[in-house]
């Protein structure tokens, strides 16, 4: 705990001298509440960092049944923390012995904004004045580090067994500041791929919603069909032969046994193919500037296969283009609203495919977490023994 406490100190003193720092302290909690925060300390997880987006971090902390997910330099607003708590994500605030813990194990750091002068003589330097100290208010010396917001998973909430970094990805989407707002009128659509409880493709998800630009956003909606592109002959094959294994386990032996490869371009029209017609009708696809769009409108049951055909070309030349370097005069040149028509076609296939057929898929099952090793074990480890 001591550790703990020289943390705080040193974090926050970095570039300032003052020799009497040595004598500061964090002030005790009251008698009735030591006991019960000390046992919280010595027992509280916290897993290593997993970075988000740009500087936010994230960790999962564990106290015996009680799971906190923590956030560094995370905003989210009243509105959407109240709608985070009609989930059972709580957002709480944390005691003495929670926020000590995290501190450290967090690696935390000093806001870069901090007026060091002030911070010398109004808080560093409490300790000079020995009749009148009796430790720090932690909670004061706190406003000084980065931001750090937890939130419990309350135990009737659905995302209680989900994977840390997918409940992350489903809060972090309520922090507007991360998002392009060109494509916020995708949120609601992002979130509810974000709070399904299958597999999808989840950071990659999280990577388009909060992408920087249209191109990038599609490239990743991309990615998570490209990843189903064994699935539709993996299901053929079941159906002809009587295979009762999961469409993913059939492309995998078929990998592994057959060498087989897919064909790309074809794979993606054999998805497409999957999707009903009246998943892509409201779309509006036809609107598009391109030569082929006539065949996207998907009102005649005999053009619908054609179209479906041209539709796949299309977006895997679009593809390639962008992971590929082309003659510019020969690319495919897209407009914003193009790219909302695009973005809300590969949302919509996403949804139907990941939903319809996640039986077929792999399953994502939480791991355990891995922990930092810090002073809390060790400090547990003496108690245990004494």
């Amino acid at each position: 705990m001591i550790d703990y406490v020289r943390y705080v100190f040193d974090t926050l003193s970095e570039g300032i001298t003052i020799k009497s720092l040595a004598d500061a302290k964090i002030s005790p909690p009251s008698t009735e509440e030591a006991p019960a925060l000390f046992k919280q300390f010595l027992r509280l997880r916290v897993s290593d960092p997993e970075y988000l987006i740009n500087n936010i971090r994230l960790h999962e902390i564990t106290y015996e049944s009680t799971k906190y997910i923590a956030f560094t330099n995370l905003l989210v607003s009243e509105d959407a923390l109240l709608v985070l708590e009609m989930e059972g994500i709580l957002r709480v605030d944390a005691n003495s012995a929670l926020l000590l813990a995290s501190l450290k194990d967090m690696s935390v750091r000093r806001v870069p904004s901090v007026n060091l002068q002030e911070l010398e003589e109004n808080i560093l330097s409490q300790q000079e004045d020995s009749k009148e100290y009796i430790g720090h208010d932690l909670s004061e010396l706190q406003d000084f580090f980065e931001p750090v917001v937890f939130f419990e998973i309350l135990p009737d909430s659905v995302y209680r067994s989900r994977l840390v970094n997918e409940v992350a990805y489903y809060v972090a989407s309520y922090s507007l500041e991360l998002i392009n707002p060109k494509l916020e009128p995708f949120l609601a659509e992002f979130r509810s791929l974000l709070s399904h409880d299958g597999s999808f493709m989840k950071q990659n998800i999280f990577w388009s919603m909060t992408s920087t630009h249209y191109k990038h956003a599609f490239l990743e909606l991309y990615r998570c069909i490209e990843s189903v592109y064994t699935l539709p002959r993996a299901l053929s094959l079941k159906s002809k032969t009587g295979l009762t294994l999961a469409g993913h386990l059939v492309a995998k032996i078929c990998i592994e046994e057959l060498g087989w490869r897919r064909k790309e371009e074809d794979s993606l029209f054999r998805v497409l193919s999957l999707m009903p017609v009246s998943r892509l009708q409201p779309l509006t696809l036809s609107r598009l500037p391109y030569v082929n769009s006539a065949d996207w409108d998907f009102t005649l049951p005999e053009t619908n296969g054609k179209g479906i055909e041209s539709l796949a070309k299309f977006i895997y030349k679009l593809r390639n283009q962008m992971v590929h370097q082309f003659d510019a005069e020969n690319e495919i040149t897209i407009t914003n609203d193009d790219w909302s028509v695009l973005i809300e076609l590969l949302v919509s296939v996403i949804d139907y495919i990941f939903v319809q057929y996640a039986a077929e898929l792999p399953q994502v099952t939480p791991a355990a977490p891995s922990s930092t090793t810090s002073s809390i074990d060790f400090v547990a480890s003496i108690g245990s023994s004494s």
